[in-house]
């Protein structure tokens, strides 16, 4: 897999993507047309898409009479009101035989409100004549894939239009491809490797999974390889069931801001500290802080730095500067940064971060001092998580660069008739 040059030579893997085949590759909708996406040309060159059209693939041609799902005294149907063809044993047939023939898959992108292929949206009629549609739901092909891989990324292309359902999408699948590379390995260094790199991407899919996970890689049970592969896949995809908490990626930018301590002046700081409360408030994406946190690891790219944990942030000690903890790096006075009197008593090893923005239910999952050997029950484990590379954290690069979309960017064509 070739490095992506603008993500610092990181190396990312292809996910395998099923799509809907309309959607930018074949002009095989009922109509003869092809829907475009500028997502999935850019993503052309990192992904291995298995295209498909279920309409096609039973026999129907290009261009062909709508189908639509109709609601009768014995369940849904698929029926063509055009010639009166019941579709529903062929279309339910091929989602079986079609689904069952997969190789190992990272998620879907299906075509938003076909009444074959959608995640959603496909219009309910109460008959095949001419009526209104009575409510929505998945369609035939959609819900074979639902019932499957109901827990693996899915979205049809007009919901990852949206910034944050893009930015999580993309996120989840090369991070599950990531995790298919090192479980087709079978190596159990491997795959706590792979739970060290992605911590802190973890850490903002939430605490309570991270721990979880951490557990399964400690492996205190003694489980087969194969055993501790499968727990860890299933929670894996829990985690990455929904979008982060807003907050929760902000949570980790004001740890990893600890990294640096001293190296930064206080002009940084207070940049930084700015582009966290216009997170905060809507006002800009997390890549803000995110490339400013970049720019410091790239600026201070010692071995000493990147080395040091993420767990205890003990800046005197790190840069052998004894004098420094008693300068109040240790504890830096947060509610005097950002004129919170509330914050003053809050150490930097412990911010209360839910209080901090406003945010109570954070400081349920967790925030301070995350000391990985007690949570993963294993000793050895605290000395491989805090030791990771900062720089080797795939929450700062969890896809290729090439593949974000400015959220003021031109909006694609939707196209909804069915």
């Amino acid at each position: 897999m070739p490095p992506s040059p603008g993500s610092g030579l990181r190396r990312f893997p292809r996910p395998r993507i099923v799509i809907s085949r309309c959607i930018t590759f074949d002009p095989v909708r009922y109509d003869g047309s092809v829907i475009p996406s500028e997502l999935v040309e850019r993503m052309k060159p990192f992904v291995d898409f298995i295209p498909v059209c279920p309409e096609v693939a039973i026999g129907l041609s290009v261009p062909r009479d709508p189908i639509r799902i109709v609601r009768t005294p014995t369940g849904k149907r698929l029926v063509q009101p055009a010639t009166g063809r019941d579709l529903t044993v062929e279309m339910e047939r091929f989602g079986r035989e079609f689904l069952d023939r997969l190789p190992p898959v990272d998620g879907f992108i299906l075509k938003h409100r076909s009444p074959s292929s959608a995640k959603a949206g496909a219009k309910l009629y109460p008959d095949a004549g001419k009526s209104a549609p009575v409510g929505q739901g998945p369609g035939f092909f959609g819900k074979a894939v639902l019932e499957r891989f109901g827990r693996f990324p899915i979205e049809d292309e007009g919901k990852l239009r949206n910034a944050r359902i893009r930015d999580h999408f993309l996120t989840a699948i090369f991070t599950l491809a990531r995790f298919r590379e090192v479980k087709e390995a079978g190596k159990l260094r491997d795959l706590a490797r792979f739970h060290t790199e992605n911590r802190l991407l973890l850490m903002v899919q939430g605490e309570r999974a991270m721990r979880a996970m951490g557990r399964v890689v400690a492996n205190r049970g003694k489980k087969a390889p194969q055993e501790v592969f499968t727990l860890y896949g299933e929670l894996l995809l829990s985690a990455f069931r929904r979008p982060p908490r807003y907050m929760a990626n902000i949570n980790v930018l004001a740890h990893a801001e600890g990294y640096f301590g001293d190296r930064l002046t206080k002009r940084e700081k207070e940049v930084f500290e700015a582009a966290l409360r216009r997170c905060r408030d809507g006002r800009t994406p997390v890549s803000e802080p995110k490339y400013l946190v970049l720019s410091w690891i790239a600026r201070f790219g010692e071995p000493n730095l990147e080395k040091q944990g993420f767990r205890k942030p003990d800046l005197g000690e790190r840069f052998g500067e004894p004098n420094l903890a008693k300068q109040g790096f240790r504890k830096p006075d947060l509610g005097e940064r950002f004129g919170e009197p509330n914050l003053e008593k809050q150490g930097f090893r412990k911010p209360d971060l839910g209080e901090r923005f406003g945010e109570p239910n954070l400081s349920e999952e967790g925030s301070g001092e995350p000391d990985y050997g007690e949570r993963f029950g294993n000793q050895h484990l605290e000395a491989t998580f805090g030791n990771s590379n900062l720089g080797d954290q795939t929450f700062f690069f969890p896809y290729p660069e090439e593949l974000k979309v400015l959220e003021t960017g031109v909006q694609e064509r939707r196209t909804d008739d069915w």
